[in-house]
């Protein structure tokens, strides 16, 4: 027999029963059927063979005939699937297996032409009395018969005895079996060899040897009797056969070819195998009419397997017009009797009432052909006719079909429209179907699962402005409140990019919004994309040369770097800075003293006040030109302004660079530039740089390993860093986690800032390359629109590739990168075979031709069965499932 067969998994732990096979193996207990006994022996049942590990290529049959009460461990609950078994215990298990021990008389003693042991003499006695040994062939001057290990050719012997199929054997005595080693086998056995290999109960080695001589192993036993079975009509009384009725989650019908229905309890721990080959199958693999063997116990199913997989049922299907007397018309016009024991179940396989159904639902009818009965014993119901009226976003229109994501529930839909559909657009003008367009905001009414009214509330790309006062932010940052212009209060949805504006100040964020601040919004697709602060600007006035401070009006002169005279005013909150510190003014000592004739100062200003002032120690910008002959670097300033400066053999940190020097700079980099005290040159430059990492590890020392937008590795360190979630709340190091993205801002070798970053992944619903725009609906059912441009960066794995390749259907992680272009990472699908969940490594096996492939699993992956929510720990071994995966780690797993 083959041995190294593909590995089983039972889905619950192995069970024993209560019946032995020797001093080690059996005893002669009787079956008790109270409610005490079952109780036991359903306790029993949990029991487990711990030398039988769920990998065994007999599991499966090994599993069986312990359910049925044929076989139980030793006395330390092993079942020694590998140790051989002798021609007695042969005898008994066989015995058991057709059910015949109930039948045994109990004589006190037996006169046994064959030596055995006492304890199975009376199993010796049965298998002579019904023809399963003869004496004349079994004497073979054995001083104890019963001990003598079985060969693999007795054994096919006995078995094909057992099952009744002499007959069988004896149409094939000039049968040659195809063994390599034939000349081994004894003539006797040939036929009976033949006989089982024909109906499926042994076979050979992978060197294509039988081994007649063989000792049979107690594993093999197993095997020959769990697969002889299905050719017997003695069984144990554990033992039921019948045809699928239905299966559900906690239970199985059956019906017989008189039409008996009995239902059985399912656990957890029931197992559940085909007849192609020992891996174990779904529960909903047991089809309607299939032929199937049901070991139970006490009316709970532990094990069944399927004997024909034969599909032997009349199925009709159609609309249903009429419920009447038990009869069910369809829209053919037929009218179909249906049974009073028929099965009627909803869309979603539960049990309902025949008076429950709903006219013009899709049924499917089923009548088998075994019993002979003309009516229909199953009414399934596919599809409930839906009549609503509700509100959504169009996520596709594809020819007549249009999927709509509902406002109250959040769930994708899709409908056909109606054959004259009422649609009318914002201003209620009449508009034909293809105004329909994915990404409009519309009302919707839906009779009888079609669409016959929409009215498209918002277009796509349709945008307006709204004006009005900052009030405050929603909790989860993904609404604004303001308020209008006429008093009332005002609020808006906001996009997930939105971009915001404020004259003086770089990459503002909802974060610098003040209270009251004049608002200019815009909104697309009902989602506000951009905000402008109108009512305030900020100048930065840099190196502008101090003149005179009057303390009595608090007015400050300055010469301006382009030589323009400028006078404001300072006030008590003026900030003041230097040598790093900064306070008000109102608080700030020794302010002349510092503040001198001919100092170069850095003003921020707005409507002529001063809001913050301090020495020109430094200046961020971009280099524009590096002249090593004459010694000056000149950098353009955030602010537009230019200055060079001598370079009095400054020190230079590059991120990510030792040693740096100036050859290391070039025209471009964005630095801070710092001063000398007469501030006319450079004594440290150091390059600024922000950059997207994805985290791959943090250590107790907050050193964080990652890798960068350009996949190289970096390494840095967080102490003393300003760490913020993507909320703009503060965090900490221990917060950041394996995969998490980060901004991080880098000045010179240092960081100075780290964001948390989520993305967003989900599928794709809509893609509009001509507009730049992307539609995806995450696993919480929450639909994301992005603009994202035509210059976004979207990739299959490395590569490039244009948004035209995304489809609908695709699933993505979407992230905007430190130069704020918006990153679109196309996940690899593939189906794949589920083996096993590692949770110690946080890791999905799959079978790949013999062998294992290994796929690590991202934290917040999402495991589905359609709508249905699931754990990595769901799925079962032999699934097919589709993965999808980015940077080398599974993002989504579906059933």
């Amino acid at each position: 027999m083959k041995t190294n067969k593909t590995a089983m998994l039972l889905a619950g732990a192995l069970i024993a029963s209560s019946i032995s096979l020797s001093p080690a193996y059996a005893d002669n207990k009787t079956t008790d059927t109270s409610t005490s006994t079952q109780a036991a022996l359903a306790a029993e049942l949990k029991k487990n063979f711990p030398d039988v590990v769920n990998t065994h290529w007999a599991l499966r049959h090994i599993t069986k005939l312990a359910l049925e009460g044929i076989v139980e461990g030793d006395e330390k609950g092993n079942y020694r699937p590998e140790a051989s078994v002798s021609q007695q215990d042969v005898i008994i298990m066989a015995v058991r297996t057709l059910g015949l021990e109930s039948s045994i008389s109990e004589n006190t003693s037996y006169n046994l032409p064959l030596k055995v042991d006492t304890y199975a003499q009376k199993y010796v006695a049965a298998a002579i009395e019904k023809k399963l040994i003869s004496v004349d062939e079994e004497k073979d001057g054995s001083k104890n018969w019963g001990s003598k290990p079985a060969s693999r050719e007795w054994v096919a012997k006995l078995t094909i005895r057992a099952i009744g199929q002499q007959e069988t054997a004896n149409g094939l005595t000039d049968d040659t079996p195809a063994f390599t080693d034939l000349k081994s086998i004894s003539s006797w056995a040939k036929p009976y060899i033949s006989a089982a290999t024909v109906l499926g109960i042994v076979d050979g080695f992978e060197d294509g040897t039988f081994r007649p001589k063989g000792e049979v192993t107690r594993a093999q036993m197993a095997t020959f009797l769990s697969r002889a079975e299905r050719h017997s009509k003695n069984l144990s009384t554990r033992v039921v056969r019948g045809y699928v009725n239905h299966v559900s989650a906690d239970k199985i019908s059956i019906f017989d070819e008189k039409g008996k229905t009995t239902s059985y309890k399912l656990t957890p721990e029931s197992v559940f195998y085909g007849n192609k080959n020992d891996n174990p199958i779904q529960p909903s693999e047991l089809a309607y009419t299939y032929q199937v063997s049901l070991v139970q116990q006490g009316g709970t199913v532990y094990y069944a397997e399927i004997l024909k997989d034969e599909d032997r049922s009349e199925k009709i299907k159609g609309t249903l017009l009429n419920v009447k007397d038990r009869k069910l018309t369809l829209d053919n016009f037929e009218a179909y009797e249906i049974g009073s024991g028929a099965l009627v179940l909803d869309a979603k396989g539960q049990e309902i009432s025949l008076s429950s159904l709903v006219v013009g639902s899709k049924l499917e009818l089923r009548r088998n052909s075994i019993t002979g009965s003309k009516e229909y014993g199953q009414v399934v119901v596919r599809e409930v006719p839906v009549n609503k009226t509700s509100d959504g976003t169009v996520q596709s229109v594809n020819g007549d079909t249009v999927a709509v994501v509902d406002l109250t529930s959040g769930q994708s839909e899709s409908y056909t429209l109606a054959k004259n559909p009422t649609i009318v657009d914002a201003d209620s003008r009449l508009v034909d179907k293809t105004a329909i367009k994915a990404g409009d905001a519309i009302s919707y009414t839906i009779e009888n699962s079609q669409i016959t009214q929409v009215k498209i509330k918002t277009r796509t790309g349709v945008s307006k402005t709204v004006k009005g006062n900052f009030s405050s932010l929603s909790s989860d940052k993904t609404g604004i409140f303001y308020k209008e212009t006429d008093g009332s209060f005002g609020a808006g949805k906001l996009s997930a990019n939105v971009q915001v504006v404020i004259d003086g100040v770089g990459s503002p964020s909802l974060y610098d919004l003040d209270e009251n601040d004049e608002l200019s919004m815009d909104i697309a697709n009902d989602q506000i994309v951009k905000i402008t602060v109108t009512n305030r600007s900020i100048s930065n006035l840099l190196f502008a040369t101090f003149i005179r401070f009057d303390s009595k009006y608090n007015q400050l002169n300055v010469q301006h770097a382009d030589g323009t005279p400028g006078a404001y005013t300072i006030s008590d909150n003026t900030v003041v800075t230097y040598g790093g510190t900064s306070m008000s003014f109102k608080n700030y000592p020794g302010f002349a003293s510092l503040f001198t004739e001919g100092k170069k100062v850095d003003l921020k200003v707005s409507k002529n006040k001063v809001t913050a002032i301090q020495l020109s120690l430094d200046v961020s910008g971009t280099i524009t030109q590096i002249n090593t002959v004459a010694n000056e670097m000149s950098i353009r300033a955030n602010n537009g302004q230019s200055f060079t400066f001598k370079m009095y053999s400054p020190a230079v940190e590059i991120p990510n660079k030792s040693g740096a020097t100036l050859a290391d700079l070039k025209i471009g980099d964005l630095v801070t530039a710092s001063l000398d005290y007469n501030q006319a040159g450079l004594t440290k430059v150091v390059v600024d740089r922000s950059t997207l990492v994805k985290v791959q590890y943090v250590n107790s020392s907050q050193q964080v390993t990652a890798v960068d937008e350009l996949n190289n590795g970096v390494t840095f360190t967080l102490k003393d860093t300003k760490i913020v979630k993507s909320d703009g709340t503060s965090a900490t190091a221990t917060d950041i986690l394996p995969d998490d993205y980060l901004y991080v801002t880098y000045k010179g070798g240092s960081v100075v800032k780290a964001e948390i970053v989520s993305p967003s992944r989900g599928k794709v619903t809509n893609v509009d390359s001509v507009n730049g725009t992307l539609t995806i609906q995450e696993p919480t059912g929450k639909i994301q629109l992005y603009t994202i441009g035509t210059d976004a960066v979207v990739k299959n794995g490395t590569t490039l590739i244009g948004l035209n390749a995304v489809k609908a259907g695709d699933r993505v992680q979407v992230i905007k990168q430190s130069n704020g272009k918006i990153n679109v990472q196309l996940a690899a699908a593939m189906t794949k075979t589920f083996s096993s969940y590692e949770y110690a490594v946080n890791q999905i096996q799959f079978e790949a031709g013999g062998s294992i492939e290994r796929y690590n699993i991202h934290r917040s992956a999402y495991y589905h069965k359609g709508t249905e929510t699931l754990t990595a720990s769901s799925f079962n071994k032999g699934e097919t499932v589709t993965v999808y995966i980015v940077d080398n780690k599974i993002i989504e797993m579906e059933k």
